[in-house]
């Protein structure tokens, strides 16, 4: 039988870059200029409300020739744009992000706006990017012409943070139509956003007292005073589950714990045993247990599901029938490892959308509270659970499979760049190590079927372009953010 038919494979490493902003974050001699956080103003907060004013801060305009014409790009102080539009006019906004009190995304009311009309311009194209230098091109896409943009402002949908609810409020204050060649500049906007009252007044009163501990980034948001008791999710003493004290299994007879570090069938039979100082004239193989509770890693929640005791496995003794544990006998378990792969529905963070990846499938799972699982063999007490033997099937012709599938993976835990978390990954790409090679050993793959790659790359920038090859031949190629 051929060992695997179909890989998955996944490298998680953190790709160092530089965060995505556009040209219109540097002026006309490409150097920095000083960036200012006073260009938005808080005209009122309530409960239910902000008011806010955006002033932009513009630079100096930009252009650049592109296929025998003269394209223009309007830049201001902390503007960001979509790499996503490459092709497209860029449209630049300025990101804020807003305390709310529920789930529902927030609503916008632009309340006044200032503009000054600009004809006879070619917005400067969002640029795409060049797969073989890694650099951007400015072109515009088949969808320029049509293009026509006029929103001021939108809302994100709700984030959740330290127990907070979270709305970025993006402001645009350029408008285009390609088709007229028109640009709206914007001077001011300012806008209402609504959004439902905080309804957990039990929670309110009880994070009174640990507000001062809220991180920078929420205690910096420009209505945090207002909403500073806006905190759900509140740890209770009554909401954390409990378990009944129960006797130990391990309270009574002979027990011995056993270090297994691989997943696989472990054998214990006579020399084993009297090497771990078991004296073999004194078992009843009968009554030989292990008790064992898996090898993947406890679950974070307060509120899951505890298991309140060790579980006894069911397990093959060979020679048991006598009640003597003879030179021949011997005992066969099966054991998970802190590492491996199974068959489920795969797990994400709570932050992170599975998308369509809701099904059962291969999929791997690594403990990182551990390097090791352990059983617990007993010797006496109750007679022990054993496996069922089964007659095998007289078939003449029974089924001989060719080749199954498998998954193999790489997930290298080595770097915490936050300093807090349990997000960890492999020594970063930089800018004087470009790449790095990962060598699998599959012996006996069946190389006429498909291999699936699944592959992670995180950056420290909002954007970067990262490929993958096979024995030198390229794979796909993929930005992260």
């Amino acid at each position: 039988m051929k060992a695997t038919a179909l890989v998955f494979f996944l490298i998680l490493f953190l790709f160092c870059g530089i965060r995505f902003v556009f040209a219109q974050t540097t002026d006309r001699g490409g150097q920095s200029s000083p960036q200012k956080d006073d260009d938005i103003r808080l005209i009122s907060s309530s409960e239910t409300s902000v008011t806010l004013e955006f002033r932009p801060s513009w630079r100096p305009v930009r252009q650049e020739a592109l296929d025998g014409q003269t394209y223009t790009s309007y830049g201001f102080d902390l503007a960001e744009s979509d790499p996503e539009n490459a092709g497209l006019p860029m449209i630049p906004y300025r990101s804020l992000p807003i305390l709310v009190g529920t789930d529902q995304t927030p609503r916008i009311e632009i309340l006044a706006a200032e503009s000054e009309p600009l004809t006879g311009i070619n917005l400067l194209p969002v640029p795409y990017p060049d797969r073989k230098t890694t650099r951007w091109t400015y072109k515009a896409g088949e969808k320029y012409a049509s293009f026509h943009f006029e929103k001021l402002a939108e809302a994100s949908p709700i984030h959740h943070v330290r127990g907070y609810r979270m709305s970025y409020i993006r402001f645009y204050p350029l408008s285009y139509d390609a088709g007229t060649k028109t640009v709206k500049k914007y001077s001011r906007i300012q806008m209402r956003v609504s959004f439902g009252r905080f309804t957990d007044p039990s929670a309110a009163v009880q994070i009174k007292t640990l507000v001062q501990k809220d991180e920078p980034f929420v205690s910096s948001m420009i209505n945090y005073e207002t909403a500073k008791a806006w905190r759900k999710e509140v740890i209770r003493a009554s909401t954390i589950k409990t378990i009944a004290a129960s006797e130990s299994v391990l309270g009574i007879g002979r027990f011995y714990k056993l270090a297994c570090t691989d997943e696989g069938l472990y054998k214990l039979d006579k020399a084993y045993l009297e090497s771990i100082g078991i004296d073999i004239a004194t078992i009843d193989p009968r009554k030989i247990k292990i008790y064992y509770n898996g090898g993947e890693e406890l679950p974070a929640s307060l509120d899951a599901e505890r298991i309140s005791e060790l579980r006894e496995c069911a397990i093959y003794v060979d020679g048991q029938t006598d009640g003597q544990f003879d030179a021949a006998d011997y005992v066969l378990f099966y054991i998970k490892g802190p590492q491996g792969v199974k068959y489920d529905v795969p797990k994400y963070p709570p932050s992170t959308s599975p998308g369509t990846d809701t099904s059962p499938r291969l999929t791997h799972y690594l403990n990182r509270q551990t390097t090791g699982v352990y059983a617990f063999l007993a010797l006496d007490g109750d007679d022990g659970k054993r496996l069922t033997v089964s007659s095998s099937l007289q078939n003449s012709a029974p089924l001989v499979p060719q080749s199954f599938r498998t998954q193999v993976f790489v997930e290298n835990e080595r770097i915490n760049f936050s300093g807090s978390g349990t997000d960890f990954f492999n020594a970063p790409l930089t800018t004087n190590l470009r790449n790095l090679t990962y060598q699998i050993q599959l012996p006996g793959i069946d190389k006429t079927n498909t291999v699936y790659y699944r592959m992670k790359a995180v950056s420290t920038g909002q954007r970067d372009l990262v490929k993958w090859f096979e024995d030198g031949r390229p794979l796909t190629t993929a930005y992260t953010g």
